[in-house]
């Protein structure tokens, strides 16, 4: 498979000039988590979910005085974690955005697990951060991650078929699945690249099938979470 059966051709660009809070509603308007930063026809970085969260959010920088070129990636890199990563920080749901910008810059992760208890109850990303809270103008001190998660969670049981998994990451459009044991509590997170390091079956399809655009999420917050096996049809 080449970079040109999966790319999206059509891309819209923000300038370095613009501020973080314009970049954020582009975001949220087009679907996306990444935004090309262009300079007279040159490419000079890229401005992401997780540049907002890490580099303003988490800072305290106010989105519509900080501009662009202050927190997009101008290098980018790519790792992958280890399979069905074990050490899991989670945050509660009565925590402020704010405290799960910076538990996922120290972490250097883009999602949380949302536990109340040890019970997963939802899921919150750079996503939503980006588009639930720095797009519309929330307060991140004073917004509750409750307000803004994700709670209609996908997940899987350890004993799951890694191919079920794959499937089902291919088909809700998701990179990462948390792993929980029968209790429902989060026992790991489990990352498709980590399965597509070890050629896992499916992983090519689930790739091409995440790398188009889906119809984006407008809701405030998310339907009621079903916590189940990969095979079951509980979005996340």
């Amino acid at each position: 498979m080449k970079v040109g059966e999966l790319m999206t051709p059509d891309v819209e660009i923000v300038a370095p000039d613009d501020t973080l809070h314009t970049a954020a509603r582009m975001m949220a308007d087009l679907d996306t988590g990444a935004l090309p930063v262009g300079e007279s026809d040159r490419l000079v970085g890229m401005i992401t979910d997780r540049d907002i969260t890490i580099r303003a959010v988490a800072e305290g920088r106010d989105p519509n005085m900080t501009k662009v070129r202050e927190a997009m990636s101008e290098h980018i890199h790519f790792c992958f974690e280890d399979e069905d990563t074990r050490e899991v920080k989670v945050i509660g749901p009565e925590r402020s955005v704010r405290e799960a910008a910076r538990l996922m810059d120290d972490l250097n992760v883009g999602s949380l697990p949302v536990c109340d208890g040890q019970r997963l109850v939802g899921m919150i990303t750079d996503r939503d951060i980006t588009v639930r809270a720095t797009a519309v103008g929330e307060d991140p001190d004073r917004t509750q991650v409750k307000k803004i998660m994700t709670e209609d969670v996908r997940c899987c049981f350890e004993d799951d078929d890694v191919s079920e998994v794959v499937r089902t990451m291919g088909d809700v459009q998701i990179r990462r699945l948390p792993v929980v044991d029968r209790e429902k509590r989060v026992v790991g997170i489990v990352a498709l690249g980590d399965l597509a390091t070890d050629r896992a079956e499916g992983t090519e399809e689930a790739l091409r099938n995440i790398s188009e655009p889906s119809e984006p999420d407008r809701s405030d917050k998310a339907h009621k979470p079903r916590v189940g096996q990969a095979g079951q049809q509980n979005r996340g």
